[in-house]
């Protein structure tokens, strides 16, 4: 038998900063996938491949300990072994009989990354902020589960990969990523860290399996981007941003004046629920103008407060020159325009009304040679799973 499955990648469209601090958020699937496949070897061994970073390992499945055991894990493979350890521990406390599978991966073109030489010399990672580490983790737990027991158990799956995300950064993340992974376009507020106990990676199957069972406390509500909207993916040539570091510098900000941080944070929140609220009624079909409209001035104000936070923090969520972009791009075909995620030089996400008006947009972007459009669109479907004969149909 063999499994294949796939997670999308994803745009955090709303909640950037805020999701932190247990604000609502908002996030857009991708038909850009991470895929995995899944079958068996004759082998007592777990055997995970990579080829497009040329790499494998092996790990043994040592059952009177009740675990996967890898050595020698090079650093690009570590989340791939995580993963894998997560999901086979909790099998084998639930009381599956694991048996040795390989596991391959590849990812969706939009969804690699790509190595440019920066002025000094120096070689630099691009990224576009869309979440391959996330899809990645969630194609691989769900097809481990698919594969031996045939079941779609989207609930466990994610707090599956949750935990998995949890144990290989050694902190608890926002958890919007993963979320969307598994149930694609979404509502979303993330969790407390008492959901999560304190897992380990060498904690057993029994603890895997109690916090599992445990209710947690995120809420998730599925929200269909609307259909009356088109995508335009920009990504900065040449340009990245870290996430880690302007985190880092609002946190700073955070402990500097707590007051104004937290003011901008809940007007940020505000606006992003009311601008959720407008999303959920023009996906259920109530696409009047004036929903529409005050979609996008709920998004154009909380882009202001989030500016502010970026000032406030010294660093460049969103400078002057991304600014004038934005507005030239309304001017030129254009709905609404955003910096998704945490913002700065890694994309800017644009959402048109018609195919006309995405045309003119992208004669407009394609007119800058510092910007590129990414060839993705809106997909809202999360985790998908299921046994096949087929090799991998991927986005090129």
């Amino acid at each position: 038998m063999k499994i294949d499955s796939s997670a999308p990648g994803k745009i955090l469209l709303l909640g950037s900063y805020s999701v932190l601090e247990g604000g609502i958020s908002y996030v857009i699937t991708t038909d850009a996938r991470v895929h995995a496949s899944i079958k068996e070897n004759d082998k007592n061994e777990v055997v995970l491949l990579s080829p497009q970073f040329g790499k494998s390992i092996t790990g043994k499945i040592i059952k009177d300990k009740n675990k996967v055991e890898f050595t020698d894990v090079p650093s690009e493979m570590k989340l791939f072994s995580v993963s894998s350890e997560i999901a086979i521990k909790y099998l084998i406390g639930i009381g599956v009989s694991v048996s040795g599978i390989e596991i391959s991966v590849k990812n969706d073109k939009p969804l690699m990354y790509s190595i440019y030489v920066d002025e000094n010399g120096e070689k630099k990672v691009s990224k576009t902020g869309l979440g391959s580490s996330a899809a990645l983790t969630v194609s691989v737990i769900g097809g481990i589960l698919k594969f031996f027991t045939n079941k779609d158990d989207l609930e466990v799956v994610h707090k599956l990969a949750q935990l998995a995300n949890y144990i290989f950064a050694n902190k608890i993340g926002s958890g919007f990523d993963i979320a969307s992974a598994v149930y694609g376009s979404i509502m979303y507020k993330r969790f407390s860290e008492k959901s999560l106990g304190n897992l380990t990676q060498n904690s057993t199957p029994a603890d895997i399996v109690r916090v599992v069972k445990k209710d947690w406390d995120y809420d998730i509500k599925k929200i269909n981007f609307p259909d009356t909207f088109k995508l335009t993916f920009v990504d900065f040539k040449g340009e990245s941003t870290s996430t880690r570091q302007f985190v880092a510098q609002t946190y700073k900000l955070k402990e500097k004046n707590p007051e104004y941080y937290n003011f901008l944070i809940k007007s940020m929140d505000n606006e992003n629920a009311s601008a959720i609220k407008y999303l959920d009624a023009i996906s259920k079909g109530n696409n009047s103008e004036s929903n529409l409209r005050s979609l996008r001035d709920s998004i154009n104000m909380g882009r202001i407060y989030l500016k502010n936070l970026g000032i406030s923090s010294e660093i460049e969520i969103e400078d002057d020159q991304q600014t004038k972009l934005i507005d030239l791009a309304c001017m030129n075909g254009a709905y609404f325009g955003k910096l998704p995620g945490s913002g700065g030089k890694d994309a800017v996400v644009f959402i048109t009304k018609s195919d006309e008006d995405k045309l003119k947009l992208n004669k407009f972007i394609n007119s800058n040679k510092q910007l590129g459009i990414l060839n993705i669109e809106i997909d809202n479907r999360g985790l998908v799973a299921s046994s096949s004969k087929l090799k991998f149909k991927t986005k090129n």
